[in-house]
C-alpha cells in the first residue's frame, strides 16, 4: 500500500485520462451526445484512479473517499453533463454547477492564456498527498533525500521552508496588562522524522545576541556564504533533534516590545517571559509536549538557560501545559562572575601577559570581586568591560576574546545577518517590517543583573536530578576553561563530591580516530566537558565534537 512507484504510475494515468477528456471536449464538441460520454466515462475513470490512490495513503479515509465518488457521479451525470442529454433545455456550461461553489487557483501565462486550474477538490486532494510525503513519520527518506541532493539555493529554501516553523508570540505579563512585547522563534522538526525526538531550545547570550547566530553560523541546519545564499549544514543538531531558536530576552534580534517597560531588567523577568512563549508554543505545537525537552546555550545563555530550567521545573506541577523536561547543557557559560574572574592565571597561562601585567590583571579582579560583595554591579561590570575591550586588546594587540589563537572573529560569522535582513528574506521568515535588533538595548536593561550569580538555581537544578551539562572551549578567554572550574568546583549539591573527584577521560568522537575531541568527567546525571580546538563558540569551531557531545549527553 506504500508502493510510491505504484502511487506515481497510478497518478500519471490519471493526469493523461485528465488531460484526454479536455481534448475530447474540444474536438468532439461537448454539447453532443458522443462528446459528452467520452468526457462522462474518461473524467470519471480518472477520478476514481485518484480516490484509489489516496484511499492507499489514508485507508482510514475510505469512507470519506466512496461518498466522494458518489456525490462526483451525481455530478458529472446530472448537472456538468445535462446539457448533453435528449430534449435538455438547459445551456449550462462545462461543470458550472460544480465548479461556481468551489474555489480556485490558477496559472496563467498571459491574461488571455491559462496554463493551470486548481479547484476545491484539487487542492485538497493535493494537500492529503503533501501531508502524507511531510508529516507521516514513515515517509521522511523522500523529504531526506531531497534535502540532501538538491542543493540549488531557491530550490532548497523551498524545501526548506516547508519543515520550518517561524513567527512571534505575544508575551502576556499580566491578565489586564501587556506591554506588547513579543519573542521571534524559529522551529525545525526533526530531519529524521521522529515526531518524538527530543525537543532542544537554544538561547544565546550577549546579552543581546540574536539565536539566529546559532542557527547560521553553529549547528542549525542551513548556513550562509558571504554570497548571501544558503547551503545545508552537512552536521547539524537538527538531523536528530528537534530545534527551536529564540531570540530573547525582547530587543533581541526580531523580538520587540512598544514599550520601555517591555525590557527585562533580570533573570526572573527573562525566565517569565520565556515560560510564556514556550507555553504558548507546546499549545500551538501539542505534537511536541511530550517529547523530552532540553535546554540549551551559551555565554551569556548560562544566566539565561538556568532561569528558564528553574522556572519550568516549580511551574510544571500546577501547570495546564507540562513540558518534558529533562535538562540544560551550557557552552562557556557565564553562571557564577564572582568565581568566574579569575582571569590573570588564565591569561598568563596562555602566554598573554608577563608577570607584570599579571599583577595588575589580579588587582581589577579584586577591585570587582569586591563590588560584587557590596553589591555594586555595575561598577563591577564596568571593570569587567575596561579588563576585556581594552585592556586584553591593548596588551595582546588581538581583538578576539573568543579564541586566543585569532586576532579578529571570523567574518563567517556576521554572513547571516545580510541574509535574514534583506526584504525578500523577510517575507519567508514571517517579519515583515520590524526591526533587527544588535541588543544595545537588552545589555543596558540588563546591565545590573549581568554581575549577579544564578548559582543557587543551577544547584537546585542538580538537586533535583535533572540533566546537566556544562562545556568550555579549550581555546576560550571571555569564559576560560578554568573559570568555568572555579564555580564547578565549589558548587554546592549533593553529589558535589563524586564530581570533584570523579576521573576525567579522554574522549573521542569514534574509538578509531587519531585526534582527541576532549575530555569528560560525570557524577550521576551532572557531566563536564573540555573540547580541545575550539573557543567561545564550540559548535562554530569543532561542530563534529559539538555535535557527538550533545547526542552522548541526551542519550545517557
Amino acid at each position: 500500500q506504500r508502493n510510491y512507484l505504484l502511487f506515481v504510475i497510478y497518478h500519471t494515468v490519471s493526469g493523461f485520462l485528465d488531460s484526454l477528456d479536455g481534448i475530447f471536449a474540444r474536438h468532439l464538441n461537448q454539447k453532443s451526445l458522443l462528446g459528452a460520454y467520452f468526457e462522462f466515462i474518461l473524467d470519471t475513470y480518472a477520478h476514481f484512479v485518484m480516490y484509489a490512490c489516496i484511499g492507499l495513503l489514508y485507508p482510514s479515509y475510505i469512507v470519506y473517499f466512496y461518498i466522494e465518488i458518489a456525490l462526483e457521479l451525481w455530478n458529472i451525470m446530472f448537472n456538468s453533463h445535462v446539457n448533453a442529454l435528449p430534449k435538455s433545455n438547459l445551456a449550462w456550461l462545462h461543470k458550472t454547477t460544480f465548479l461556481s461553489t468551489t474555489c480556485s487557483v490558477s496559472i496563467y501565462h498571459s491574461p488571455n492564456l491559462r496554463l493551470f486550474n486548481w479547484y476545491g477538490p484539487d487542492i485538497f486532494h493535493t494537500v492529503l498527498v503533501l501531508r502524507y510525503i511531510l508529516v507521516d513519520d514513515n515517509n521522511k527518506k523522500l523529504i531526506r533525500y531531497i534535502q540532501r541532493y538538491i542543493t540549488l539555493n531557491k530550490l532548497y529554501l523551498f524545501i526548506k521552508i516547508i519543515l520550518i516553523f517561524t513567527g512571534f508570540f505575544s508575551i502576556l505579563r499580566t491578565i489586564n496588562k501587556t506591554h506588547q512585547s513579543n519573542l521571534f522563534f524559529w522551529f525545525f522538526p526533526s530531519q529524521n522524522g521522529n515526531t518524538n525526538a527530543p525537543l532542544l531550545v537554544w538561547l544565546q547570550g550577549g546579552p543581546g545576541s540574536s539565536s539566529l547566530f546559532g542557527l547560521f553560523a553553529e549547528q542549525g541546519p542551513i548556513m550562509v556564504d558571504k554570497e548571501k545564499k544558503l547551503h545545508p549544514n552537512d552536521i547539524t543538531w537538527n538531523s536528530k533533534y528537534h530545534l527551536l531558536y529564540i531570540d530573547q530576552p525582547v530587543g533581541t534580534g526580531y523580538s520587540f516590545t512598544k514599550s520601555e517597560q517591555g525590557y527585562v531588567r533580570n533573570e526572573d523577568e527573562v525566565a517569565r517571559d520565556l515560560y510564556s512563549m514556550l507555553t504558548q508554543f507546546f499549545q500551538l505545537y501539542n505534537e511536541y509536549v511530550l517529547c523530552p525537552f532540553y535546554v540549551t546555550g551559551e555565554s551569556y545563555g548560562g544566566k539565561y538557560v538556568p532561569a528558564i530550567v528553574y522556572k519550568i521545573h516549580i511551574e510544571n506541577p500546577q501547570a495546564k501545559v507540562k513540558i518534558n523536561l529533562k535538562g540544560m547543557a551550557i557552552g562557556d557559560g557565564l553562571i557564577d562572575p564572582y568565581n568566574e574572574w579569575d582571569y590573570g592565571p588564565a591569561m598568563y597561562q596562555f602566554g598573554l601577559i608577563d608577570e607584570q601585567q599579571l599583577e595588575l590583571v589580579n588587582l581589577q579582579t579584586s577591585l570587582a570581586r569586591t563590588a560584587i560583595e557590596l553589591k555594586q554591579y555595575l561598577l563591577a561590570y564596568a571593570i569587567f568591560s575596561n579588563l576585556l575591550d581594552l585592556f586584553y586588546t591593548e596588551k595582546t594587540g588581538l581583538n578576539d576574546v573568543y579564541n586566543y589563537l585569532l586576532t579578529q572573529l571570523p567574518d563567517a560569522f556576521g554572513y547571516y545577518v545580510p541574509w535574514v535582513t534583506a526584504s525578500e528574506n523577510r517575507r519567508k521568515i514571517h517579519v515583515g517590517h520590524q526591526r533587527y535588533n544588535d541588543g544595545a538595548v537588552v545589555d543596558i536593561a540588563l546591565a545590573n543583573d549581568i554581575m549577579q550569580s544564578i548559582v543557587g538555581k543551577v544547584v537546585e537544578i542538580a538537586n533535583n536530578n535533572y540533566k546537566i551539562l556544562i562545556y568550555n572551549g579549550l581555546l576560550d578567554v571571555i569564559i576560560a576553561s578554568s573559570l568555568t572550574m572555579d564555580w564547578v568546583d565549589k558548587l554546592q549539591w549533593k553529589y558535589a563530591d563524586e564530581l570533584r573527584s570523579a576521573e576525567r577521560k579522554i574522549w573521542k568522537v569514534k574509538e578509531d580516530d587519531k585526534e582527541v575531541a576532549g575530555y569528560l568527567k560525570q557524577a550521576h546525571s551532572f557531566y563536564v566537558a573540555w573540547v580541545r580546538n575550539a573557543g567561545h563558540m564550540v559548535p562554530a569551531d569543532q561542530p563534529r565534537a559539538a555535535f557527538d557531545l550533545i547526542d552522548r549527553f541526551i542519550s545517557a
